[in-house]
């Protein structure tokens, strides 16, 4: 069986290919597992768009969407968070300071508890003036999904601290 070069790869392109036309490197093969995973996780992202569009039409689709993207934006204050605490905590879990890991657990819950409440708490009051000076006032129907995803995601942020410690212990 004779070998096919590969001329479209760049600087493989003297690799073999055993079948031509098939991916002759791992990488391409990874290239399009992660391009599945992508497709997967939009998918899975946007799937509550998708059937609120399918049950209510675009334009409560598109009030949707817009209640959505604010309501994530408390959960997007959180991630710095997230990364600066896990390296401490997994160097506490691993030196066994069950003391100082347990204190820095409360003292970051309480932080992102306590922004997430103020956050929530500004919103309630201030809301329907955000949203119609930052998209117009045509989008203020979904105010109150908004108000309940905000709470939702309120609630959600008080378990960034013992998300973070799940990962460091691990």
């Amino acid at each position: 069986m004779a070998l096919a070069t590969r001329p479209d790869r760049g600087r493989f392109k003297d690799a073999p290919a055993l079948i031509p036309g098939a991916p002759a490197w791992p990488g391409e093969i990874t290239g399009g597992l992660n391009f599945l995973s992508l497709r997967f996780r939009l998918t899975s992202r946007e799937l509550d768009m998708l059937i609120v569009g399918g049950v209510l039409g675009e334009a409560a689709a598109g009030l949707f969407k817009v209640a959505k993207q604010f309501s994530s934006i408390l959960a997007k204050l959180t991630d710095p968070l997230y990364e600066a605490v896990y390296p401490e905590l997994a160097k506490l879990w691993a030196n066994a300071r069950y003391v100082d890991f347990e204190r820095i657990i409360l003292r970051s819950g309480a932080l992102c508890g306590g922004g997430g409440l103020l956050v929530f708490l500004g919103f309630a009051l201030f809301g329907e003036e955000i949203i119609a000076w930052t998209v117009g006032a045509e989008f203020l129907g979904p105010y109150p999904v908004l108000l309940f995803y905000m709470l939702a995601i309120a609630i959600a942020v008080l378990g960034v601290a013992l998300q973070t410690a799940k990962a460091a212990v691990r």
